[in-house]
């Protein structure tokens, strides 16, 4: 369950709460958050549970502060504050729902209250409307133009799949785009059962091929055996004893909710992780290399294989 703000807070709200807590020598009680932030008791307590849900601001022993890291941030000028909440702000798997459904030209009102139930969300769907389009918007994200409430430019990703590699090169290169880009990629369903975790890692994957393709291949590896065990325990299948990908692997399709195909597809990207994991072989003595192209394509091929046992878990569907 997912616990946002009951009222409409601003992002710039939101800010000052973490500043105040980020700058103050001790833990701070609401009662000096209100006097630093100059706000009623309801609209800073809403404020701080903002801050909470983004995860810039801790719940401590009577009072609130902040991360050792988000302290390091502060002082900050107005830029770095925009920045900085966007950072978060596009952390958050909900949000990015809510994000990818606009892409999809969905009703901003429709794709909140679609949003609410997915991630059960108390908030009506008014509220999270109202804040998830104030907070895109302070962000930079989102702008109203002619057709109304949708992505700027510079985060849209186009339809799958026909113009597909245009997305893919373009998710390279934003880190928003990539997080939308993972989210189409997987489908809705799929990408709700990803933690918010695994969905930086999948980020880190896709914008580290140049870079690092080994690592990427790491990061997709452990981004699937991490899926997989949330697949066990949501299925109540006991995963004691499971190591690795091709572990998991096994004890679900001994379940029934995983195909011997799907498998031994996995069980392929398993070899990679290894490969990229473990450079140089015990057994053979080979050294192995990994390619940027070779990076990219196994974490594609994972994405693809995520949503295809998704597919066929939920409604024994084979597709891929």
């Amino acid at each position: 369950m997912e616990v946002l703000p009951n009222i409409v807070v601003s992002a710039e709200l939101v800010v000052e709460t973490v500043e105040g807590c980020a700058l103050a020598s001790r833990v701070l009680s609401l009662r000096e958050l209100m006097s630093y932030t100059q706000s009623s008791e309801r609209a800073t307590r809403e404020a701080v549970k903002a801050a909470v849900w983004l995860g810039i601001v801790r719940i401590a022993d009577r009072g609130y502060t902040t991360p050792a890291n988000i302290r390091g941030e502060f002082p900050a000028s107005k830029e770095k504050k925009v920045l900085l909440f966007r950072e978060y702000l596009q952390k958050k798997n909900a949000f990015v729902q809510f994000a990818t459904f606009l892409s999809y030209r969905e009703p901003p009102a429709s794709a909140a209250d679609k949003v609410r139930v997915l991630y059960e969300i108390g908030t009506d769907p008014d509220t999270i409307l109202k804040l998830f389009v104030g907070w895109g918007k302070s962000a930079g994200l989102f702008e109203e133009g002619d057709g109304g409430l949708r992505m700027r430019p510079e985060y849209r990703v186009p339809d799958l799949p026909v113009e597909y590699l245009d997305g893919l090169k373009e998710a390279l290169g934003s880190d928003m785009r990539a997080r939308i880009f993972v989210a189409r990629k997987l489908a809705d369903e799929t990408f709700r059962l990803v933690p918010e975790a695994g969905v930086d890692r999948a980020v880190r994957a896709l914008r580290g091929i140049g870079s690092d393709p080994r690592n990427s291949v790491e990061d997709v590896g452990e981004l699937l055996e991490d899926f997989l065990r949330v697949k066990a325990q949501a299925r109540g299948v006991s995963a004691t004893g499971a190591s690795g990908i091709g572990g998991m692997l096994e004890v679900l399709v001994r379940a029934g909710f995983v195909t011997t195909e799907q498998e031994t597809i996995g069980a392929g990207l398993n070899t990679l992780r290894i490969m990229a994991a473990h450079p140089t072989r015990a057994k053979t003595g080979f050294r192995w290399i990994i390619k940027q192209d070779s990076g990219l394509e196994t974490v594609l091929l994972t994405l693809s294989l995520m949503r295809s046992i998704h597919e066929y878990d939920s409604g024994q569907s084979t597709i891929f």
